[in-house]
């Protein structure tokens, strides 16, 4: 008769605690992965800078003024077009505003032209013109340049919901 042999293996070759050792590193990551969820707002919460804005932002500038959102810096320039039908005067058509802005942001500038419901994309994000004050008023004179101020809103999406402000606001 023969003797049955006892293998002796150690701590981490033993085939009876091996198919619990994938079982171990699955816990080890999903405890880590909680620990890294859990503590991403620190950073912001301790007075650090978000890496991204929250949006919707909404901002009222005046020609010249600009707003700085991350890394994007938004700096209306000039009216381009304002066919707005003047208070109290019936118009065929409602006309419109377009301005003329400027977008710096990661060493470069662009200067595109937003309009009344026309936004544009900047980057990821969309910017929509929600109003341009005041309103025309007829018999009154031309809008002096100093006296615009443009409402946007940065938003994620096309087609935001974020309402458009009243001049008298």
């Amino acid at each position: 008769m023969r003797k049955a042999r006892r293998t002796r293996y150690s701590h981490g070759s033993n085939p009876i605690h091996a198919s619990r050792r994938p079982l171990n590193l699955v816990r080890r990551l999903i405890v880590f992965g909680l620990v890294a969820v859990g503590t991403a707002g620190c950073a912001t919460a301790l007075g650090g800078q978000a890496a991204t804005p929250m949006l919707p932002q909404s901002f009222t500038l005046s020609l010249g003024d600009h707003q700085r959102i991350g890394s994007l810096t938004i700096t209306p320039l000039e009216i381009v077009e304002d066919s707005r039908c003047p208070q109290s005067v019936a118009c065929i058509q409602a006309g419109t505003v377009r301005a003329k802005i400027a977008l710096a942001g990661n060493g470069s500038t662009t200067t595109p032209i937003v309009g009344l419901a026309a936004p544009i994309a900047v980057g990821t994000t969309w910017l929509h013109l929600r109003a341009v004050c005041p309103y025309p008023i007829r018999p009154s004179p031309r809008i002096a340049k100093s006296a615009y101020r443009l409402s946007f809103t940065l938003a994620p999406d096309r087609e935001s919901t974020t309402p458009a402000e009243p001049c008298g606001a």
